[in-house]
């Protein structure tokens, strides 16, 4: 399957990697191969991440400590939306 990121969750993630690469460049690119490698990962195995409590549309992976990756699968259109990518200590995102 393809994957898509909206645009809230690519502005998040590059606000992210911005930020480490000032603090800690070492730390930024780990995090960015280790979100290409969760981008491979589910676009094969799109069912792979637990499905969200809150609403279970939305899964929800956090393998890339300590950030968490919530997304949807649109089989329709054959395709995965990153939705929201948030920092483990931030409040639950709201999501439709």
């Amino acid at each position: 399957m393809k994957v898509r990121w909206t645009r809230e969750a690519a502005d998040e993630m590059k606000q992210i990697l911005v930020h480490l690469r000032e603090v800690n460049p070492p730390a930024a690119r780990k995090i960015r191969n280790m979100v290409l490698g969760f981008v491979d990962m589910i676009s094969s195995m799109p069912y792979i991440a637990p499905a969200y409590q809150e609403n279970r549309r939305y899964r929800v992976w956090a393998g890339v400590y300590p950030y968490r990756f919530f997304y949807h699968i649109d089989e329709q259109e054959d395709c995965i939306f990153i939705d929201a990518v948030i920092h483990g200590r931030q409040q639950e995102p709201y999501l439709q």
